[in-house]
């Protein structure tokens, strides 16, 4: 609410970091009855938290641990390019924390059975929308996947293809590149 009456501009006040913790722990109750509402809450958050930090608002230390630790964001489903017989990383939760996602559509090429990666499409398709990079900053939300992720989910995808017969050096490049 206090994020569409910002946006028509009828209030000005920023939400308190205080309230900002509380509406985010409150996502992943909503997400069990209603994903789409819960999607339009995390984007709601993430809005609010870019607003603070460019206003210079700090958090206490301790409502900034908690904001990096809950479990608000939404993880990517499987695309349907993925191949099926590669383990997804995100198969099996749908919330995570801002620490333990990478951001970017394109990693899950790169990493995808190593990490989990954030959904940033619109609340409607089950994301929070486009993250604000000062708000995935705060979030520790990472914009690129480690090397040893990325080098574990290699491995993985060369085992694959080894192991079915199919390994081809031009045939997974053409699936990375």
């Amino acid at each position: 609410v206090h994020f569409a009456l910002t946006n028509l501009g009828i209030i000005h006040h920023l939400l308190p970091w205080n309230l900002i913790l509380e509406r985010a722990e409150t996502i992943q109750s909503l997400y069990e009855t209603d994903q789409i509402s819960s999607m339009r809450r995390a984007a709601c958050i993430l809005h609010c938290i870019k607003n603070q930090l460019e206003s210079g608002g700090e958090s206490e230390p301790e409502i900034s641990r908690q904001l990096v630790d809950i479990a608000f964001l939404p993880v990517l489903k499987r695309p349907t390019q993925y191949p099926e017989n590669l383990a997804w990383y995100g198969d099996n939760c749908s919330l995570s924390s801002g620490q333990e996602l990478v951001k970017g559509k394109d990693n899950w090429w790169l990493a995808g059975s190593q990490v989990c990666i954030v959904a940033e499409s619109e609340p409607e398709s089950l994301g929070c929308g486009s993250i604000p990079m000062s708000a995935a900053s705060f979030l520790k939300i990472k914009y690129v996947p480690s090397s040893s992720s990325i080098v574990s989910h290699l491995l993985q995808v060369v085992a694959l293809y080894s192991s079915e017969a199919k390994f081809q050096r031009d045939d997974i490049m053409k699936r990375f590149v």
